[in-house]
């Protein structure tokens, strides 16, 4: 059962999401705060499994937050809830490794799908959102750098699976999985899963880079 920490700085938002997410046997949520330094605090205290964040609040936003939980090396998946999504805010999510990407409009109809999935190792990171996605760093044609063995394990990656999963797949140790994930990193000129993800969505979509 994921343990979860809420935080949106409209009480009435913050209510509905954590009624949603108490109708579900199967979720467990931990704390809610209404700005992202309460959020914070609350996922240091907590040790939540994932963090459900308002992109946009007074100080401290989601990013901030996510910021200071990549600082702190903490483990908590972070999903980030909005009422719009620029093509920046895309783009500074990806390169925070965030989890999840939610519109406010359609959590009523996916949030528990999105949390059950983040839950799962599997990023919910909707198609329609990921194209806004422009890398800053690598051109779709430096994909061309990796070995066949990086390309697959690329392509699981984008499918969501985890290194321990991939290893299972492709028959190998979690190891080996990491230090090519690092070769394929150092590569493209990335530093994360979804940064990966976003590359490999533009190139099989045909969207220039």
């Amino acid at each position: 059962m994921p343990s979860i920490v809420l935080a949106d700085d409209h009480p009435l938002m913050l209510r509905g999401i954590q009624d949603l997410l108490a109708a579900a046997p199967d979720i467990e949520v931990v704390g809610t705060a209404t700005s992202g330094g309460g959020a914070l605090a609350l996922i240091k205290d907590c040790a939540p499994d994932i963090a459900l964040l308002d992109i946009a609040m007074p100080g401290m936003g989601g990013p901030d937050v996510q910021a200071e939980l990549v600082r702190a090396d903490l483990p908590v998946k972070v999903i980030f809830l909005t009422a719009t999504l620029s093509s920046k805010q895309v783009n500074d999510a990806v390169e925070l490794g965030v989890w999840g990407l939610l519109l406010k409009e359609d959590a009523p109809e996916t949030l528990l799908d999105c949390v059950r999935s983040v839950d799962s190792d599997q990023r919910w990171l909707p198609r329609e959102v990921m194209a806004r996605v422009t890398p800053r760093q690598a051109p779709t044609d430096s994909l061309s750098l990796l070995t066949p063995r990086e390309r697959e394990i690329a392509d699981l990656v984008c499918d969501g699976l985890s290194n321990r999963r991939i290893a299972d797949q492709l028959k190998t140790s979690e190891g080996t999985v990491g230090i090519h994930l690092q070769n394929i990193y150092r590569k493209l000129e990335i530093n994360n899963r979804t940064m990966l993800a976003a590359l490999r969505l533009r190139r099989r979509e045909g969207v220039d880079a």
